[in-house]
């Protein structure tokens, strides 16, 4: 037989008041435990990337400007893994990634003048609004690829240019 079904109440009462002693003599040493614990947690795996792109030659201060980063190739100009926007302002202006994983990202801004959330494009498909990548890096026919518009981010800050194109 594996297993005594039998049980002493009196050694569970006797374990189980050693236990609560214990616990209650430690309970110090317990809490800095744990405090300690959750603070070397929370930097092992605390993301410290930060990505500051500057969007330049805005035209206008009309509509929103869109900025998203996409880490892979399969879902790039597809679906963003991250975006941020912010109101338009003639010139140039700064958008601040926080806490962002590391890994490979590519990078793309558009100026949505007539803010529907999309970028517009005229019958034969070139955009009629303010479109750009990662150090102005274009494509022969269509958007640059992923490979050429992608950033690494490994640790700390970053800064980089998307500079927009108008048609």
């Amino acid at each position: 037989m594996l297993f005594n079904n039998k049980v002493n109440t009196s050694e569970v009462i006797v374990l189980n008041d050693y236990y609560l002693k214990w616990v209650d003599r430690n309970k110090n040493m317990l809490l800095v435990f744990v405090l300690l614990s959750t603070l070397v947690s929370q930097s092992i795996f605390a993301q410290d990337n930060e990505l500051i792109v500057e969007v330049n030659h805005i035209n206008e201060s009309k509509g929103v400007i869109y900025v998203a980063l996409y880490d892979s190739d399969k879902d790039y100009l597809k679906k963003a893994s991250f975006s941020l926007s912010t109101k338009a302002i003639q010139g140039n202006i700064q958008l601040v990634f926080k806490d962002l994983p590391s890994g490979e990202y590519a990078v793309s801004a558009i100026h949505d003048a007539n803010e529907n959330k999309e970028l517009d494009k005229n019958f034969f498909g070139i955009p009629t609004e303010g479109f750009g990548f990662l150090d102005g890096v274009m494509g022969m026919f269509g958007p640059p690829t992923f490979d050429k518009v992608k950033i690494v981010l490994s640790g700390g800050m970053r800064k980089i240019e998307v500079p927009l194109k108008y048609f």
